[in-house]
C-alpha cells in the first residue's frame, strides 16, 4: 500500500496592499468600495471579495460579511462576521480558521455574533482522524527546505501502462502461460504515476497482459493482478506533477506542493498557476538563484468534469534557490510586508524596473491575463498527464472556463 497525500488548502500569507495611508480610522464595506481604485487597493478589494467567496461555501455559513479596516501606518485589519444556518461542525470551523489564519495577518472572526479565537488550528485527517499540525509556506529563514511528511491516506499499489492506471485488486495467480515479460516497470514514484513504466512501490520487476483489461505484476515473490483504476470510482484527484524540463519551476512546484497546508479530503488537487517574470544569478552569491514572480496556488475539487475552485491565493515575491549539485533547493522566500509596506516591497523587488512592477501588480487578479491564461494551461496539462475526464474550471459567481477555448503549442506557455 502506498501513502497518497491529498491537498486541500494551500492559501499562504496573502499580503495587503499598502493604500493611502490616514491616520483616522475607515470602515469599508466591499459592495461599498469605489472603482476609481489605486493598484494596491484593487488588490485589497479584490482579496476580500474572494474571501466572502470562499468562506461562502463552507457547509453550514449562511452568509459571510467583511469589514476592512484603515489603520494607518499600522496597515489594514479585517472583521470577518460569519452567519451559521444553526451551527457549524467543528470541520468547518476548523476550514474558516485555516482559510483566516493564512489569508489575513489581523482578522477578528464572529460567529452568530460571537467573537471566535483563531488559534489551535489543526487538520484532520476525515479517515483516520489523525491530526497533524500544519507548515507556514512563507517561511523567511535561511534553512533549506527539503520536503515534510504530512498525513496521508491509504491507497492500493498502482502502476501506468500505456497512459491507464491499475491498482492491485490483491487476487494473486499461481503461474502464467509463458515466462516472458510484456514489460518491465522502470521507475518508481511517490504518488500517482504519470507516466509509463511507472509504478509507486518497490519490488516490481515487470508486467504481463492478462484477461479483461488486467495487467498482470511480479512482485513479493507472486503474480498480483492489477485491475483498471477510475478517479471517479475512488473519489479522489492525483496530486500535481511538474512534467516540464525546467529545473528551477520544479523545484519552486514540489516546493508549494508538499510545504503547503494540508488538510484531508476526497476529491481535491492543489494546482499552480505560476506568472514568473524573470530570474537572475544572485549578484552576492552565483551558488544562489532569484526567481522573480507572483505564485499563484488554487485549490479545486472535482464536480462532474468541472473543477470547481474552493480556494486560492496569489504570492508575490523573489524566491531564492540555492545550488544543490544538479539541482536546487529554495532557500528562502521573500514577499511583500502588509500595509502600507506591500508597496514598498514591490518596488524593493523592482528595484526601479518598471516593466518589473507593472508585471507584479498586473497579476493580482485572477479574472484577467496572465493568470487566467496561466490556469488554463496548467490544469490543461494536468487534466491531459492523468487522462482525468475533466473539461473546464469554474469560480464562484463566474462563468464557467472550458478548457477547450484555449490551444497551447507545447509543455511550456
Amino acid at each position: 500500500m502506498r501513502k497518497l497525500v491529498l491537498l486541500l488548502c494551500c492559501i499562504s500569507v496573502l499580503s495587503f496592499a499598502g493604500c493611502n495611508t490616514q491616520k483616522d480610522v475607515t470602515e469599508y464595506n466591499i459592495a461599498d468600495v469605489e472603482t476609481n481604485l489605486t493598484k494596491e487597493e484593487e488588490h485589497l478589494k479584490y482579496l476580500a471579495k474572494k474571501s466572502e467567496e470562499s468562506l461562502s461555501s463552507i457547509e453550514g455559513v449562511e452568509s459571510v460579511d467583511i469589514k476592512v479596516h484603515d489603520n494607518g501606518e499600522q496597515g489594514y485589519s479585517v472583521q470577518v462576521s460569519i452567519t451559521t444556518s444553526g451551527s457549524l461542525s467543528d470541520i468547518s470551523l476548523n476550514q474558516i480558521k485555516v482559510y483566516l489564519e493564512n489569508t489575513f495577518v489581523n482578522a477578528v472572526l464572529l460567529v452568530d455574533g460571537v467573537e471566535t479565537p483563531l488559534g489551535g488550528v489543526i487538520g484532520v485527517d476525515y479517515n483516520t482522524e489523525t491530526e497533524y499540525v500544519y507548515d507556514d509556506i512563507n517561511n523567511d529563514s535561511s534553512e533549506e527546505y527539503s520536503g515534510t511528511e504530512h498525513a496521508a491516506v491509504e491507497y492500493p499499489a498502482l502502476i501506468r501502462v500505456f497512459g491507464q492506471l491499475y491498482y492491485d485488486s490483491v487476487e494473486t495467480i499461481d503461474k502464467l502461460s509463458c515466462g516472458n515479460m510484456d514489460g518491465n516497470l522502470t521507475e518508481q514514484v511517490n504518488g500517482f504515476p504519470y507516466k509509463d513504466n511507472q509504478c509507486n512501490f518497490a519490488g516490481a520487476v515487470g508486467y504481463q497482459y492478462g484477461a479483461d483489461d488486467e495487467i498482470n505484476v511480479y512482485y513479493n515473490d507472486c503474480w498480483h493482478v492489477f485491475k483498471k483504476f477510475d478517479f471517479d470510482e475512488w473519489n479522489v484527484l492525483p496530486e500535481y506533477v511538474y512534467d516540464g524540463d525546467d529545473i528551477l519551476e520544479k523545484v519552486i512546484t514540489e516546493y508549494f506542493i508538499s510545504n503547503n497546508y494540508h488538510y484531508e479530503m476526497k476529491a481535491c488537487v492543489a494546482i499552480p498557476a505560476f506568472c514568473i517574470f524573470k530570474s537572475e544569478i544572485d549578484e552576492n552569491d552565483d551558488d544562489i538563484c532569484k526567481v522573480y514572480g507572483n505564485f499563484w496556488m488554487f485549490v479545486y475539487e472535482k464536480d462532474g468534469t468541472t473543477l470547481e475552485c474552493i480556494s486560492g491565493a496569489e504570492n508575490p515575491g523573489v524566491i531564492y534557490l540555492k545550488k544543490n549539485g544538479d539541482s536546487y533547493v529554495v532557500d528562502h522566500f521573500d514577499q511583500p510586508g502588509e500595509g502600507a509596506k506591500y508597496a514598498e516591497g514591490i518596488k524593493r523587488f523592482s528595484n526601479g524596473n518598471k516593466s518589473l512592477e507593472d508585471q507584479y501588480y498586473g497579476s493580482t487578479n485572477a479574472m484577467k491575463d496572465p493568470v487566467l491564461t496561466k490556469r488554463a494551461w496548467y490544469i490543461k496539462n494536468y487534466v491531459e498527464m492523468f487522462g482525468l475526464n475533466i473539461d473546464s474550471y469554474h469560480d464562484s459567481d463566474w462563468d464557467k472556463v472550458l478548457l477547450s477555448d484555449f490551444e497551447f503549442s507545447g509543455k511550456e506557455e
